[in-house]
């Protein structure tokens, strides 16, 4: 035991990037899911699910995955109050301890860099998170961000065949923008996800598990100069009040609960089915500073989520197999100003999707490949009262994924792989027939009996031709070394 806290207390001292370290197989052969056998992508309530019940059960090996990586992204392709682009480094580490028969423990933690570029005016993080309130200065300029993540998880048999799990996170960024105002960014999130599964049988496992998240962000203007600052905080894209003083404060708070339940069915070992849905009701509220420690809440927003998912898997042959995943998801908002009580926006964006996909691996050579296909339908509704502006609109688009496993030595393997999607709208930017290309690489090769490489780099490009051409990019790469043993 005081081994397994050791390491857990040179995790949090030595660690630097919020990466899943192992999805890096799959993320090298363009990102397939559910048309290729891959062992962190099965039909469980934790792979699938997120349950933390259900880890004692998938992991079932002692490691430590150490992952360093670096993204970059640039381009014209952006919206009002995004950045022209940004730079993200570190390190994630994460490990995996098996206590025999009292349970799995894993953790994660990371520490990561962010250099936000020519951030036009906005002084949060996130500025388009679905509600109607902005909090704005007058200038272009870079913002820095650093801060550690930390995810501890235990899972453990209380019963026969009744598991159970929990899970706790914790992550803090600080933000400062280089330029007038020299406005400071804390956010702050933590959580707490508690989860159950039962297996009424070989075949049948049934789950669920509550997720508590609470998120804040506290942003203060204030001159290195001691001069004024002057701020301005937006109700929609057209009004607003102002606000100057040596020192302007505003805090965005959100508070999230996801319900969610599993359903696991494996009739036989050819093939297998998961079901999961989850509700989400979420409330995010804009607080300013009055009198002495006071904090008035100066606008309400109402979030509610209900997604539905299921996949399957079917094994034709030892060599091939056959994948559909298929759902449906609708989100509905709406923002109110709390002062006068009066609502300024609502919206509701509901989606249809569906895909299928096969993989197959070749016995005259050493070589797995794999593709899939999705379409989907969104339709979304927005009436920003506010701003007079009601917008109604469908989208219909479609992503082919490629990817491929070449192993030219005993697991030895090089892997590449290519999306193309086409949106017709872009609901998240606002452009028309938007394009988008990945193309993905990497390798995975034993160093040693304990250590093992996977490598991965990638390239995402988004364009439009809608108006003008309008381009997009992001690079990315990173390097996952896993010590089977620690």
């Amino acid at each position: 035991m005081l081994r397994l806290l050791f390491i857990i207390v040179l995790m949090s001292l030595f660690s630097v990037n919020n990466v899943n370290a192992q999805i890096s197989r799959t993320s090298a052969m363009g990102g397939l899911t559910y048309g290729i056998v891959d062992r962190d992508f099965s039909l469980t309530p934790y792979n699938f699910g997120g349950n933390p019940a259900w880890i004692v059960k998938d992991e079932v090996e002692t490691f430590l995955d150490i992952t360093p990586s670096v993204q970059n992204s640039w381009g014209d392709y952006r919206r009002t109050y995004d950045s022209e682009g940004s730079i993200n480094y570190g390190t994630a580490f994460k490990g995996v301890k098996r206590l025999e028969d009292k349970g799995t423990f894993v953790g994660f933690t990371s520490y990561n860099y962010e250099i936000v570029r020519n951030l036009y005016r906005t002084l949060r993080r996130d500025t388009y998170s679905g509600e109607a309130f902005f909090m704005i200065d007058t200038t272009k300029g870079d913002f820095r961000y650093s801060g550690p993540i930390v995810n501890l998880t235990y899972s453990w048999e209380p019963f026969d065949n009744l598991y159970a799990g929990v899970s706790g996170h914790y992550q803090i960024l600080d933000g400062l923008k280089q330029v007038y105002t020299n406005a400071q960014s804390i956010y702050r999130e933590v959580a707490v996800n508690v989860g159950l599964a039962y297996q009424l049988s070989y075949e049948f496992v049934i789950a669920s598990n509550i997720k508590y998240s609470d998120f804040q962000e506290t942003v203060e203007a204030k001159d290195v100069n001691l001069l004024e600052v002057e701020v301005f905080n937006y109700r929609g894209d057209t009004y607003f009040v102002g606000k100057r003083g040596s020192s302007v404060t505003q805090k965005l708070n959100r508070k999230k609960i996801e319900y969610a339940g599993q359903l696991f069915y494996q009739p036989s070992n050819r093939l297998s089915m998961a079901l999961q849905t989850t509700i989400t009701p979420q409330v995010a509220k804009v607080l300013v500073p009055q009198s002495g420690l006071i904090d008035v809440e100066e606008g309400y927003t109402d979030f509610h989520t209900i997604d539905f998912k299921f996949k399957s898997q079917y094994s034709i042959s030892d060599a091939w197999l056959m994948g559909i995943s298929t759902g449906y998801n609708d989100r509905k908002c709406w923002s109110n100003n709390s002062k006068k009580n009066l609502l300024l926006w609502d919206w509701d964006v509901n989606e249809i999707f569906g895909g299928i996909g096969t993989s197959y691996k070749f016995d005259f050579l050493p070589l797995l490949i794999g593709g899939e296909i999705e379409f989907s339908s969104l339709k979304a509704d927005s009436s920003k009262y506010i701003d007079t502006r009601f917008i109604n609109v469908t989208s219909f688009n479609n992503l082919v994924r490629f990817g491929a496993e070449y192993e030219f030595m005993t697991n030895h393997f090089i892997r590449a792989g290519i999306n193309y999607g086409n949106n017709e709208i872009d609901l998240l930017s606002g452009g028309s027939d938007v394009k988008s290309l990945l193309l993905t690489a990497g390798f995975g090769l034993p160093v040693s009996s304990v250590l093992y490489i996977n490598a991965n780099i990638q390239y995402k490009k988004l364009s439009t031709t809608d108006i003008v051409d309008l381009h997009r990019s992001g690079l990315s790469t990173f390097i996952t070394m896993r010590l089977n043993t620690f």
